[in-house]
């Protein structure tokens, strides 16, 4: 794997200006499942990972009358349980 720097941003706003950064190849880390396997087959290779962890609005799932808004840092586990996906989206 190839080395990278790493930043994980507090707010929405650094997250915006790094990723804005023109520096070099940057990827996006949130759940990190399929990033972290193509960083160790060598199918990707960026020169920065941002990871968005710390990010509290981009967790958790809302329902309004016309959409289903599922935050980037919601697990398939918590979308399985909640019930108001459950019963309006079976």
């Amino acid at each position: 794997m190839k080395a990278f720097a790493y930043a994980a941003p507090k707010t929405l706003k650094e997250a915006t200006a790094l990723l804005e950064d023109n520096w070099g190849k940057t990827e996006i880390l949130a759940g990190g499942t399929d990033l972290i396997t193509s960083l160790k087959q060598r199918l990707v290779a960026p020169d920065r990972l941002v990871s968005l962890r710390h990010l509290r609005e981009l967790k958790g799932i809302k329902v309004s009358r016309s959409a289903l808004r599922i935050g980037a840092l919601t697990t398939l586990g918590e979308l399985a349980s909640d019930k108001t996906v459950q019963a309006q989206f079976p």
